[in-house]
């Protein structure tokens, strides 16, 4: 059996693929990865926090309009070159949407697999991002992601292998590579860095950032925060195996996942810079009102070309102010990770 050095020697051939990979194709797929303060985006949350060193990573900007192309374009990228020429695609719906995009540029056929429960505006945004129906094929299937899942699975050998969403090492070696734009930015612009804060439901991304934070930002704390009832990770923790979470919440997008990726598990089990949190509802609430008078206050709309950042990054700033007292004077850079649905579903 492998050690946890040699598993992270392997991992780091492999994130160092990721990029590689996501290097040749930035451009093709809009990527325009932005490190900011978060008063720019948050006014209202600074001034209640009142602290500094607090940073946005904005990783949604781009065709996507989701850090989720990355992961699934490294995934498909690789099964390209392996031959394959359709995939399967389970998801919620940023995932669908960086799948189709990887598949605009890399000419393969995506067959996307949304629950239900799935949001309209995100089901009719993933279509218009491939109108070419050749190369797109919508199936609704499932009450929840994971019958959606289940249903992928049963269906791959007529569509395509599966790409997961978050439970899978390519996968989350692509999303990984947001560990290298916010070090290179932040060495740019010269911020000390200490700490990164994202959204927990299948855990892709916060396994991919702290795995490769191992090699670039060694130094650095990655903290996972998960949504009130989309708590699996924690819950499989204690209990050693991945277990289901207590109640999804669907409020919150792509984190209402119902259990966490083995993956996942095994990383928070073996790097000492993986660190966890939860949110409440009410912290929640309370953010994403403010953020909605603040881009109300800022005349800022559709017209304008701003789309605001879906729940799902709200849940990672809802656990800001215990993290910045824990950790104070730190560089702390908080995920936003979608801008695909609107934060005012946090408050249903």
């Amino acid at each position: 059996m492998a050690t946890l050095l040699e598993r992270l020697s392997l991992t780091g051939t492999q994130d160092a693929e990721a990029l590689h990979t996501i290097n040749m194709y930035r451009d093709a797929a809009g990527e325009r990865f932005v490190l900011s303060e978060l008063e720019n985006e948050f006014p209202y949350l600074i001034r209640q926090l009142g602290v500094d060193g607090l940073y946005l990573a904005d990783a949604a900007a781009n065709y996507a309009g989701t850090f989720k192309w990355r992961g699934a374009f490294v995934k498909m990228h690789e099964q390209q070159q392996a031959g394959v020429e359709s995939v399967t695609v389970p998801s919620a719906g940023n995932h669908l949407r960086g799948a189709i995009i990887a598949g605009r540029i890399l000419g393969m056929t995506v067959h996307g697999v949304v629950p239900y429960s799935a949001p309209e505006k995100k089901k009719e945004g993933a279509l218009q991002l491939q109108p070419d129906r050749s190369l797109l094929q919508l199936h609704v299937e499932g009450d929840t992601f994971d019958e959606s899942l289940a249903w992928a699975r049963a269906h791959e050998e007529e569509f395509g292998p599966l790409v997961h969403p978050f439970d899978d090492s390519t996968v989350a070696a692509g999303q990984g590579t947001i560990t290298d734009d916010i070090f290179d930015q932040a060495t740019a612009k010269g911020v000390d860095v200490r700490h990164i804060v994202v959204p927990v439901g299948g855990g892709g991304l916060y396994r991919g950032i702290a795995q490769r934070a191992t090699v670039r930002m060694p130094w650095a704390t990655i903290h996972g925060v998960e949504a009130e009832g989309s708590n699996s990770l924690s819950i499989s923790s204690r209990n050693g195996r991945v277990t289901r979470a207590e109640k999804p919440n669907k409020r919150y997008g792509g984190s209402a996942v119902l259990t966490t990726g083995e993956g996942t598990l095994r990383a928070y089990q073996t790097l000492a810079n993986m660190q966890l949190w939860s949110s409440e509802d009410e912290d929640v609430k309370k953010i994403a009102e403010d953020y909605l008078d603040s881009v109300e206050d800022r005349g800022l709309d559709h017209s304008s070309g701003f789309e605001p950042f879906e729940p799902t990054t709200l849940v990672a700033l809802a656990a800001l102010e215990r993290i910045a007292k824990e950790h104070p004077g730190e560089g702390i850079v908080v995920v936003g990770t979608g801008r695909n649905d609107s934060p005012e579903m946090a408050l249903q």
